[in-house]
């Protein structure tokens, strides 16, 4: 009975240790997910950029006042600064991330190595069962044959 004990034990461990795994990754999809919303608004600001630096090219085949050249530059210099705070905020997100991606790397490992060793004990018990059963089959043919002399 004592191994019984053990895997009703263990089996309580294993289920406690998978619902933490649960919790886990919940908790990385919800750092991948901020992530990658952080990442496609730092596209997003990287594609305005672009947009915007194309459409000075192009104005400036035709001519820019020194007046719309100055506003351009602001604009592009506070345009920069959004994307700088937006690369800290991105990096952020990419350092969380991987924090949760090692939280739950570790709550997974946990949890195979607690399957491994309810599988063996397990295993163990029905080990014991199965000799005990042939130690039984054992008795009951010694005794018959002891009748039968």
């Amino acid at each position: 009975m004592k191994n019984a004990e053990r895997i009703k034990r263990f089996t309580s461990l294993l289920k406690l240790y998978r619902a933490r795994e649960q919790t886990l990754v919940k908790k990385l999809r919800a750092a991948q997910a901020a992530h990658q919303r952080e990442a496609a608004q730092l596209g997003n600001l990287d594609a305005l950029r672009v947009e915007y630096r194309d459409q000075l090219s192009s104005a400036a085949e035709t001519g820019v006042s020194g007046a719309q050249l100055k506003n351009w530059r602001r604009f592009m210099h506070g345009l920069d600064e959004l994307r700088r705070e937006q690369q800290e905020r991105t990096a952020r997100t990419a350092a969380a991330q991987d924090l949760r991606k090692g939280d739950w790397l570790a709550g997974h490992r946990r949890v195979r190595g607690f399957e491994s060793l309810d599988e063996k004990l397990k295993a163990d018990g029905r080990a014991a069962e199965a000799r005990s059963e042939q130690k039984r089959m054992d008795d009951i043919a010694s005794r018959s044959g002891k009748s039968r002399t």
